[in-house]
């Protein structure tokens, strides 16, 4: 059951009956502005909120497969993705 990045973020928003917020900005327009904001950051060693290493990662579609860790492993999950989910998301909302 291989799920995208996007697969997931949908199902968390589902469950926390949230929507998403969803602005689509052409990556070849953003990327020069993230360059100098990147850059000027970088002279006043200020904390960057985006990099180009980040517009990458968040502009990149992932696919989350489990097949190599069931072979090289022999590992097989024993909750499924939404119950685990499920179960993150009640243990960082309520820490003992």
């Amino acid at each position: 059951e291989n799920k995208t990045l996007r697969e997931i973020i949908n199902y968390t928003l589902n469950f926390l009956n949230k929507k998403a917020w969803i602005l689509k900005i052409p990556k070849w327009f953003i990327l020069p502005f993230v360059f100098v904001l990147e850059s000027l950051c970088r002279i006043t060693q200020a904390h960057s909120p985006m990099t180009i290493r980040r517009l990458e990662s968040i502009t990149t579609s992932r696919l989350f497969d489990i097949r190599k860790a069931k072979t090289d492993l022999n590992w097989s999950p024993t909750v499924k993705m939404e119950e685990g989910l499920k179960m993150s998301y009640q243990n960082l909302t309520n820490p003992i």
